[in-house]
């Protein structure tokens, strides 16, 4: 099932705390001066702890596709929302959300707040945040093994499994 969502209302953002949930209905910038690297790493770790999830959207559970789903909402950014999926990967079709609403770029151009997608065996079917911590990438990501959204070094496994990058075109770059 496909949903088109376009920005209607400010989303609310949701942080995650050892003392549990706490929800702030601050107002958000306008996307023309807010969509930062920065600003897309910041709201990818509020998600940093909530339960994995498949289909999820919400602080209940969240999958890696509810990630990137989240962070375009509370951007006010168009995306699908896509559910009706499995977990796993069969065929391409993976891509074709990405496509519609992000740039694709070389792998070998990632840069912090960019989209990565991975492949497991032959097909698209995992995807996350890069991220920086003290100059080291790091992936941001729902981890179904794992349980929960993670934040860990971009190392291992990962960079093997790298096939396709995108960047949000509404992001602003330092001039």
């Amino acid at each position: 099932m496909t949903k088109k969502i376009h920005p209607a209302t400010p989303a609310q953002a949701t942080s995650h705390s050892d003392a549990g949930l706490a929800v702030s209905n601050a107002p958000q910038m306008p996307v023309s001066t807010s969509l930062t690297r920065d600003a897309i790493q910041t709201e990818a770790r509020r998600w940093l702890g909530f339960p994995f999830r498949h289909q999820g959207r919400s602080a209940e559970g969240i999958d890696c596709v509810g990630l990137l789903v989240m962070i375009a909402r509370a951007f006010e950014l168009p995306h699908d929302d896509v559910t009706g999926y499995t977990r796993r990967a069969k065929g391409m079709g993976f891509l074709e959300h990405f496509h519609a609403h992000l740039t694709e770029i070389a792998p070998a151009r990632i840069a912090p707040g960019d989209v990565l997608v991975f492949v497991e065996a032959l097909y698209p079917c995992h995807t996350g945040i890069l991220s920086d911590r003290l100059g080291v990438p790091h992936l941001i990501h729902a981890h179904g093994a794992r349980g929960r959204v993670i934040e860990e070094p971009y190392l291992g496994e990962w960079p093997g499994k790298l096939r396709f990058a995108f960047r949000f075109p509404q992001l602003l770059e330092a001039r």
